[in-house]
């Protein structure tokens, strides 16, 4: 906006460095197109620059927050034009292309998502991208993360298969990149029930990670927690337990109070399913302790999003509907 206000949004365009304008838009927007202006960089260096150019990047920033790339992208050729020096590889940017499509998923904005993972995509590709480059990794991953969210399982494996065989040319069978493909191939599969594939990837990527990182490593506790949903879910309760009981211990040493909820949540209804009320209520009351943790003005969000009361008061009613919650696993909903 105009005012005093720093135009901190930074446009997220791949071939280029998201810049940061570090006078008020309102100063931007004023004055002769030949004056110098002072912007930074995501590298923190500073990049003296013409005000016409500078307000070709205001405007590429407003198009980027909005999710329009393309317009984005056409601003930001055009401050290019201008001064050839802004013009800078920035591998950093798919990153925050992705993070722009979570926050729109977290909002429910589905379609947007998507919209903008496929025009990102595509601009990509049309501007010479090899699909299959290792450059690429990023934006295979944030495929499978987007079809992952909407459940569309059939085609999140197309894309975790893909993710697995650049991942283990280009860094090896026993990379960390490796690991994390086979994890998420292993979410996509079960739910097709491909159950012997899907156990077999996570217990793969779980050596992986448990060699490259330890035992405690947050990649190797997420690896467990999918495991045991699957195990769960295919009927072998004390198989899983033990696996929800390695997350736990990851989530509690390290103080992950959001991921020490969600594994609790399940490892209750895992209990239960085994015919151990008394230890899925003991659960229950961990989660409830855990979501106290959780800044005060999202508690009750938290609690009603993964449905917490209503378990709690199944478990105590000696009921329990068929239903089942499976967050960050096999399948989700509540």
């Amino acid at each position: 906006g105009g005012g005093g206000g720093r135009a901190a949004k930074s446009v997220e365009k791949e071939g280029f460095e998201p810049v940061e304008v570090t006078e008020t838009e309102a100063s931007i927007l004023k004055g002769d197109d030949n004056d110098m202006v002072e912007i930074l960089g995501t590298d923190g260096k500073k990049l003296r620059t013409t005000r016409k150019a500078a307000r070709l990047v205001v405007e590429a920033n407003k198009f980027a927050s909005e999710g329009n790339m393309a317009k984005a992208v056409e601003k930001m050729s055009l401050a290019v034009k201008e001064d050839p020096n802004l013009e800078k590889m920035d591998p950093e940017s798919d990153k925050r292309l992705v993070q722009t499509m979570q926050a729109f998923l977290m909002q429910g904005q589905n379609p947007k998502a998507k919209a903008l993972l496929d025009q990102y995509y595509k601009m990509r590709v049309d501007k010479g991208a090899d699909p299959d480059a290792w450059d690429m990794i990023t934006l295979v991953e944030a495929h499978v993360l987007y079809f992952k969210t909407v459940e569309e399982w059939g085609t999140m494996a197309e894309w975790s298969n893909k993710a697995l065989s650049m991942c283990k040319k280009f860094r090896g069978e026993k990379s960390r990149e490796y690991a994390q493909a086979l994890s998420n191939h292993g979410l996509a599969i079960a739910p097709l029930e491909r159950y012997e594939e899907a156990e077999e990837s996570f217990t793969r990527a779980l050596a992986i990670q448990e060699e490259i990182k330890g035992m405690g490593s947050q990649e190797a506790a997420q690896t467990c927690h999918n495991l045991a949903l699957l195990l769960r879910n295919t009927g072998r309760h004390a198989e899983a337990g033990s696996f929800y009981d390695r997350a736990l211990a990851t989530w509690r040493d390290k103080g992950l109070w959001m991921q020490h909820v969600v594994t609790c949540k399940d490892a209750a209804m895992n209990s239960h399913a085994a015919g151990d009320t008394q230890k899925a209520i003991s659960r229950m009351d961990e989660c409830f302790a855990e979501v106290k943790k959780a800044p005060q003005h999202i508690q009750d969000k938290v609690a009603t999003d993964l449905g917490l009361d209503d378990f709690m008061s199944l478990l105590k009613g000696g009921a329990l509907p068929k239903a089942v919650s499976e967050e960050g696993g096999t399948k989700k909903g509540n």
